[in-house]
């Protein structure tokens, strides 16, 4: 804060112009014992002055005197190390038993893996696709594309038209790309086995789902024939003139409604088979077969050729990627677990750095003594500009004319008297010398206090890699 000058203080309380129009009216009295009403005014407004810069000045001077205290004395740094130890070691030994599962899991999956491929003398790694939904969004959409075109083709022929008929085709769909795809791939797999009978079973599975796509198709063609208004005829309309194929068709007639197409259908496949009336018939079996065949395509490449292997494989890489994470997990709390140590250690080093400390104490007592020196010549400037003040003022009230004469008291100057605080004491850090020797002391346990956490980190991830090991020959 700033002290007033004396000016200020006799333009605030307008001394010169009190002081005279009161002594004409005689005041004060020459018999009052003390400072009259305008002096003590005067006066008061100057102790408030005093009072709050001394205030500033201890608000000041406690926070510099925390500074020159002497740090708190460094803990054992050997008594943290050794929890931090305890603290890792405890993790490892909370998930040992998790940890020995799942290497023992991982172990039998390797080790069946190896004797499958001794036992079929395989050499080459499983083969399949790592990301297994592309192969499965592939499916899905020849589904969907096998289902648009056979509702197209069937929608001519029903009253819902193109909504009716991708209804029927759904079903037709999904057993041609999904059923007889997955019995394909199935029994094409088969033909790779190093057994003679499995090899033979495979082709005359393989043989037989051919057999069963080529009448699933077929049936979807005819199916299609069986619908109004392509088919079918009815006998009483026939006469000479029909063709040989109306004539031929006759005995399927079961009604006209659509509800009669499936068993239309079948006796037109038994009676008929490759007898298909129009392109339209045979582009529908012909796209039928061709998505079965990629079907049963894609389906083969989702699993390795050999029979079993990929099944094994992928097992094996569940388990591995289960292991590696457990590991990974426990490893990265170590490292978190280390890393807070580290932190606290250097943290702890810092606020009982003997040197810092005495920089900070020294700094500190030189801001208080001369904040001590700066309050009392403001103590000093004030008591001056106060009795300069009240000088002015007991001038301008002699001045005037009095009926009495002035006051005795006036003889006697007046004093401020304020109490000023202590001066600060020098700072308790000692010399730079001691202080830089306790400093290297504490460098060197701090030194070798991470080093013994950095010993049993290393430890502590060894005995991990050493529990979740396995052995791949």
């Amino acid at each position: 804060m700033t002290i007033p000058d004396m000016a200020e203080l006799v333009e605030k309380f307008r001394l010169i112009q009190v002081g005279e129009r009161r002594g004409k009216k005689g005041l004060p009295p020459p018999n009052q014992p003390d400072l009259d009403r305008v002096e003590q005014e005067v006066v008061n407004e100057c102790d408030a002055y005093f009072s709050q810069r001394k205030e500033e000045y201890e608000a000041d001077h406690q926070v510099q005197m925390e500074r020159m205290r002497p740090p708190k004395p460094a803990t054992s740094s050997n008594a943290r190390v050794e929890s931090v130890e305890t603290d890792m070691r405890s993790k490892i030994s909370e998930n040992r038993e998790d940890m020995e599962h799942l290497r023992d899991k991982t172990q039998r999956a390797i080790d069946e893996q190896r004797a499958f491929r001794t036992d079929h003398k395989l050499t080459h790694e499983a083969e399949f696709p790592r990301n297994r939904m592309k192969s499965v969004f592939l499916l899905g959409g020849l589904v969907l594309v096998e289902t648009l075109i056979n509702g197209l083709f069937f929608g001519d022929n029903l009253a819902a038209g193109l909504f009716g008929g991708v209804t029927q085709a759904a079903f037709f769909s999904a057993v041609n790309v999904l059923a007889i795809g997955l019995l394909a791939a199935l029994a094409i797999r088969q033909c790779n086995h190093r057994r003679q009978t499995r090899r033979i079973a495979g082709g005359v599975g393989a043989g037989l789902v051919v057999v069963a796509a080529v009448v699933w198709n077929l049936g979807i063609a005819h199916f299609r024939e069986a619908l109004p208004t392509d088919y079918p005829p009815n006998p009483a309309t026939l006469d000479q003139t029909s063709s040989s194929a109306d004539v031929a068709a006759a005995p399927c007639y079961r009604g006209p409604d659509e509800a009669d197409g499936d068993a239309e259908a079948i006796c037109l496949l038994t009676s008929r088979w490759f007898a298909l009336e129009g392109i339209r018939s045979w582009a529908l079996m012909i796209i039928g077969l061709i998505m079965c065949g990629f079907a049963a395509w894609e389906f083969f490449r989702l699993d390795d050729r050999y029979p079993g292997y990929g099944r094994l494989a992928r097992r094996l890489d569940a388990r591995n990627e289960k292991r590696k994470e457990t590991r990974f997990a426990l490893l990265r709390e170590i490292k978190r677990i280390f890393d807070a140590a580290e932190i606290r250690e250097n943290n702890a080093f810092v606020d009982s750095d003997p040197v810092g400390a005495w920089n900070r104490a020294t700094k500190a007592h030189e801001k208080c003594v001369l904040a001590y020196n700066a309050l009392r010549a403001d103590a000093q400037n004030l008591e001056r500009n106060c009795k300069r003040a009240l000088e002015t003022y007991r001038g301008a009230n002699r001045d005037a004319p009095r009926p009495v004469p002035e006051p005795a008291y006036w003889s006697a100057p007046w004093s401020a008297g304020w109490e000023l605080p202590a001066p600060p004491p020098p700072p308790a850090a000692g010399t730079l010398a001691e202080a830089e020797e306790r400093r290297t002391i504490l460098d060197r346990e701090l030194q070798e206090g991470l080093q013994r956490l950095r010993d049993t980190h290393k430890a502590c991830q060894a005995e991990i890699d050493q529990i979740m090991g396995v052995r791949y020959e």
